[in-house]
């Protein structure tokens, strides 16, 4: 058995795929210039000119000596070339029946057959050069059709403007004009001038060659109908564009916009399997490339049969008068007609008359159209292309408004390097966690976090939660305008005195109302991670935390940390509630209240609010997440609160962790969290989040530095966060281990070695760098060996690494259009907004308060040490003993029990 191995750096599963057909992504992969492909098109034209010259030259000669005539003899080759792109096309005829169409075919093939036996002028005219310029209008139309989709997908252009141009392009023979292209006059007008003037070049014709003239002027009769036939199109143009019956067009544009049409027809390579969200070609037997080539081709070799018979027919004799139902028998040039010098000029002219008459029926046909299309979409400052949303921006959009279902459940990640298509993420893949990693400057806020939450919120239809231990404005204006845009309500939290913010209050919840007072101290327990864990010792330190909250929770209403603070540092309070005294293990629990009284938005109650409704009907509050859609963005800088600011983000993870394990029935609501320094918050808790947050409907995206970061205080979550997550994504991979890790998940591909034999160059010496090259192998022969390596060898992964906007996707297994079979695919990501707007983002104040926010208070200024006030505290001290575990409270000593929460009429709410 041959061992498996790709044979590319591109990993997509393009088999495992769904269809794309209907796809509205419309990514347009780049194209060969303009310059590379008429120089390779020329070319071949030319070829094919000289080539079919010889033929139509040598087949005039014997003719005649076979016994039938020269225009049945190139019945077939035009049949043939008409034909054959249709032929070899992926044409799928079940919809008018297999045997209705190769009947109709059939048929058709017959009856060309039958005319060519009328050896006529009018044979000729009608049946050879009427087919070529019938194939060759046809064909122009189908050229235009594609160029106007493909400046329809234009990444400026958003989906409205790309459905209501495409459906434009179907109103082509419609009655009624639409208002924003007048263009399609000119066409239709076209047809008509184009069908007149056939006429008149027919009437010429056989008025020129029924006229007594010497033999010179009668051959020279057929050049002349060229000059009748097409030379008065461009009159045609300017008589209409300037007449005023459309909007003038500047030439120049036409001449682009056909340019661009016969460019895109060479250069929009193949693609050999389907990719997601690229561009197709709106006609779907045109969208090999061979079929297009073959079809340009088809329509010159006609162009070059028919120019060629009728510049070299003339009647017989040519005295006879010309009659249309009656005509003449004709007979064509023979070796004796020519010369030395009249081959040279029919050689030039057949080669070089055909592909200047088909640029000239593009041009005349679609060229104003095809303008219209190219100023409204594709031109520099086009008027119909967005003017304030990025390319970013605008290809979400597509993907969200798309009329596919399975296309509009995907996020946009970027493109693939090695392929160039866009990368989809599947949101069912989403919703089993993300893990982003990379170094400090390697943009994974910017490329990563930022543009999967402008898309996770855009929708409008799931709630985010985004909890920032780093600070960053640019990230803050991000949501809160993408919020805007999607009509979502928008909510924000900060620790920071004198900002504004938002209340959120863990302990009044509303979801916790149902929960018993067992089940409380628990939240509390995992949210301030005081949940030690099972084991000896540690065991013990959980137990007294969890005896103290305990027992306060049955016996009082704690409705804030200040209040719950009180509590656990008053020694007449363990009294109440039945404890001999205030644990002194219990310390950790009261620090880590007394941090949490300081921030007073923290600890707003409903009872406080009274007076201020609106702030009360805005307070954050986890259960309406699950509810209604809601972006709530927690500005939690590390940088200024390295303690506090981890506690506050843990008490939102664990309040709607257990808002969502209580969910009812009318919360429905998937809820992404993401979080940035997730390094801030690991702790021994974190992997019952992780392993049960999916079930319950909420998908964490955590985002950080290094792999390292996760085992820290004896606490190792790599393995845990791994296995949790079904897509990661690797910015900047600049140490040993992640690049060692990246090749080895990237999978294996085959290699090709080299081996060969050379002379040593005596002056270079073996040493030198250039001494070996393959180039100077003896007898130019070089041996190819196959070798099986990783797909991305460490030196594709640095230089990929290095490259701006790049980083490296893993996703564990494939769905819908994210086929990539686990395997490391590399990627390029464009910034979501402008360098302006990023700035403008990052340096916008703080939002002023409102009347659904407060000002966070700062904390009291401490006490000077020379102060009469400190002086007063410290006499009260010295005359009373201080128990040790009890903070210093002078007013809360004299009457403990004044401070205590009041015990509710009834049981302790959740008993």
């Amino acid at each position: 058995m041959r061992r498996r191995a790709a044979h590319s750096r591109d990993t997509l599963q393009a088999d495992r795929l769904p269809t794309t057909e209907h796809m509205e992504l419309n990514y347009r992969p780049a194209m060969a210039p303009s310059p590379l492909v008429a120089t390779a098109v020329g070319f071949e034209l030319g070829i094919l000119g000289f080539l079919l010259f010889l033929a139509l030259l040598t087949l005039s000669w014997i003719a005649p000596a076979l016994g039938f005539g020269v225009l049945f003899a190139w019945t077939i080759p035009l049949l043939l070339l008409c034909v054959s792109p249709l032929a070899i096309a992926e044409i799928d005829f079940e919809a008018v029946g297999t045997r209705q169409a190769w009947a109709f075919w059939g048929i058709a093939a017959i009856l060309l057959i039958a005319l060519a036996q009328l050896a006529s002028l009018a044979a000729v005219y009608f049946l050879v050069l009427g087919a070529a310029l019938a194939f060759s209008v046809l064909l122009a139309l189908l050229i235009a059709k594609q160029a106007a989709y493909w400046m329809t997908a234009h990444p400026r252009v958003d989906w409205r403007e790309v459905r209501k141009w495409r459906s434009t392009w179907s109103q082509l023979f419609h009655r009624d004009l639409p208002t924003h292209c007048p263009e399609m006059l000119t066409l239709r007008a076209a047809l008509v001038a184009l069908l007149v003037q056939f006429y008149l070049g027919y009437e010429f014709f056989a008025w020129r060659t029924g006229q007594p003239a010497p033999a010179d002027q009668v051959a020279a009769a057929g050049w002349q109908v060229m000059g009748v036939l097409f030379l008065p199109l461009p009159i045609y143009w300017l008589i209409w564009n300037f007449s005023g019956v459309v909007p003038r067009l500047p030439i120049r544009a036409t001449l682009r916009a056909t340019q661009l049409a016969l460019q895109i027809w060479f250069a929009y390579l193949p693609i050999a399997h389907p990719r997601p969200g690229v561009f197709l070609l709106p006609t779907k037997w045109l969208r090999s490339g061979s079929v297009r080539q073959l079809c340009f081709f088809a329509a010159i070799g006609a162009l070059t049969v028919a120019v060629f018979l009728v510049s070299h027919a003339h009647l017989t004799p040519p005295s006879q008068q010309f009659q249309i139902i009656a005509s003449p028998p004709i007979e064509f040039d023979n070796e004796a007609d020519w010369t030395l010098r009249g081959m040279p000029v029919a050689l030039a002219l057949t080669i070089l008359l055909p592909p200047l008459i088909f640029t000239l029926l593009l041009w005349f046909l679609t060229g104003s159209l095809l303008a219209r299309y190219w100023l409204a979409l594709e031109s520099p400052g086009a008027y119909d292309q967005s003017a304030n949303k990025s390319a970013w921006a605008i290809a979400v959009n597509r993907i969200i408004n798309s009329r596919d279902v399975r296309e509009k459940k995907h996020i946009l990640l970027g493109r693939a390097i090695f392929g160039d298509y866009p990368v989809l993420l599947d949101r069912g893949l989403l919703h089993q966690h993300a893990h982003l990693i990379g170094d400090s400057g390697s943009r994974k806020t910017s490329l990563g976090i930022a543009p999967t939450i402008a898309q996770l919120i855009a929708p409008n239809n799931a709630s985010v939660v985004v909890l920032d231990l780093k600070g960053d404005p640019a990230l803050f204006e991000t949501a809160r305008l993408e919020a805007e845009s999607a009509g979502a309500e928008f909510r924000w939290f900060t620790p920071e005195p004198d900002h504004s913010s938002h209340v959120f209050n863990p302990l009044e919840q509303s979801h916790l109302e149902r929960f018993t007072p067992s089940q409380r101290t628990q939240f509390i327990l995992e949210a301030l991670a005081l949940n030690y864990g099972d084991s000896y010792g540690r065991g013990y330190f959980s137990a007294v935390s969890e005896s103290v909250l305990l027992n306060f929770l049955r016996r009082f209403h704690v409705r804030n940390f200040i209040e719950l603070h009180k509590l656990v540092t008053d020694r007449h309070a363990y009294a109440a509630v039945g404890l001999p005294d205030e644990p002194k293990d219990a310390r950790h629990l009261s620090a880590l209240l007394d941090r949490l009284t300081s921030i007073s938005n923290l600890n707003v109650t409903r009872q406080s609010l009274a007076d201020r409704p609106a702030v009360a009907a805005a307070a954050i509050d986890m259960a309406q997440l699950l509810a209604r859609p809601q972006v709530v963005y927690f500005n939690l800088r590390s940088a200024v609160g390295s303690i506090t600011s981890p506690a506050i983000a843990k008490l939102v993870m664990y309040s709607l962790f257990s808002a969502a394990a209580d969910r009812q029935p009318d919360q429905t609501l998937q809820v992404y969290v993401v979080i940035d320094e997730f390094q801030q918050i690991v702790s021994e808790n974190i992997p019952l989040v992780m392993e049960q947050a999916r079930s319950s409907k909420l998908t964490f995206l955590i985002a950080h530095q290094s792999l390292d970061q996760l085992d820290r205080k004896a606490i190792d979550i790599r393995n845990t966060v791994s296995a949790c997550t079904a897509f990661k994504q690797f910015f900047r991979a600049s140490n040993p281990d992640t690049i060692k890790h990246l090749e080895a998940m990237a999978g294996e591909g085959v290699f090709e070695l080299l081996t060969w034999d050379q002379s040593v160059d005596a002056t270079l010496g073996i040493d030198h760098d250039q001494s070996f090259s393959p180039l100077v192998a003896k007898e130019n022969v070089v041996t190819v060996t196959e070798t099986i390596a990783s797909r991305l060898e460490r030196n594709t992964i640095i230089d990929v690494s290095a490259t701006a906007n790049t980083s490296f996707i893993m996703v564990t297994e494939g769905s819908e259009f994210t086929q990539f079979s686990g395997y490391v695919t590399p990627i390029v990501t464009d910034y979501h907004i402008s360098p302006d707007q990023y700035e403008q983002r990052n340096s916008a104040s703080w939002p002023a308060a409102n009347e659904q926010t407060v000002i966070v208070e700062r904390p009291a200024s401490p006490l000077s040490i020379d102060s009469p006030s400190a002086t007063e505290v410290f006499s009260v001290l010295d005359e009373r003993p201080r128990a040790p575990s009890v903070p210093v409270d002078a007013q809360n000593r004299d009457q403990p029990t004044s401070n205590l929460p009041s015990r509710p009429d009834s049981q302790p709410t959740g008993t």
